[in-house]
């Protein structure tokens, strides 16, 4: 008679793959549950990611540094992974920052979509010499049927081009709660003289036409001014 104790090794060296099998469940148990957050966590980091982003924004046209006129945040959550992508385009939150600017026109449709009926912050950086009107027309095309959504609405520009924005305010902005516009210095090889009368036609009857409607919520109104520019009497 031969006794056979095979079995109880092999048992044991099954329990051990099991238990090494095990372990590494748990290992890629813990990697899905990083990759795979709540989507409400997902958004609200980004969330913050965006209003950073938006932040700088401000600051940059305060201060005349036009450096971030490209929506730089989209490659740091879309470009990841595809849950973060569906995370991003289904949230229309993240969206809201509108570039209203020659540069990033091709963007503009797409994000005035994704934002859909979400109350949105505009950037208006028009400051081309060279810029064409018909470019300016259907940039303000593109933006009308949104104006209703409109809460923070921020303009940059040079001097002469203010009365291309009459459009912007020939309506209600029910949402609006702070304007800001920034007229920015023309070059200093520039000689320019301008006369009195053309001077307060650019500089400040666009604002008597632009407050003519009621903006209820209007919270915060500024205006920074620098001219490099003489007025001939």
């Amino acid at each position: 008679m031969v006794l056979d104790f095979t079995y109880g090794s092999d048992l044991a060296d099954t329990e051990h793959e099991i238990d090494q099998l095990l372990t590494q469940v748990a290992v890629l148990r813990r990697r899905l549950g990083i990759a795979h957050l709540p989507s409400e966590i997902h958004l609200e980091i980004f969330s913050y990611i965006v209003d950073e982003w938006g932040e700088d924004h401000i600051q940059d046209t305060k201060q005349r540094s036009h450096t971030s006129k490209s929506y730089t945040w989209l490659p740091t959550i879309t470009h990841i992974c595809h849950y973060w992508r569906y995370i991003a385009l289904g949230s229309p939150c993240l969206w809201r920052y509108v570039l209203l600017d020659v540069d990033a026109s091709s963007s503009l449709e797409v994000v005035l979509e994704r934002s859909q009926e979400a109350p949105i912050f505009v950037f208006c950086h028009i400051d081309h010499y060279d810029l064409e009107r018909h470019h300016l027309d259907r940039i303000q095309q593109i933006l009308l049927p949104h104006l209703h959504r409109i809460k923070v609405l921020q303009i940059a520009t040079l001097y002469e081009f203010c009365p291309i924005y009459d459009n912007l305010f020939a309506g209600p902005l029910p949402l609006i709660e702070t304007i800001i516009f920034t007229m920015d210095e023309i070059a200093s090889d520039w000689d320019i003289e301008v006369s009195e009368e053309a001077y307060i036609e650019n500089h400040v009857m666009p604002f008597r036409r632009w407050m003519k409607e009621d903006y209820n919520g209007l919270r915060t109104l500024s205006f920074n001014h620098d001219v490099n520019v003489s007025i001939g009497v």
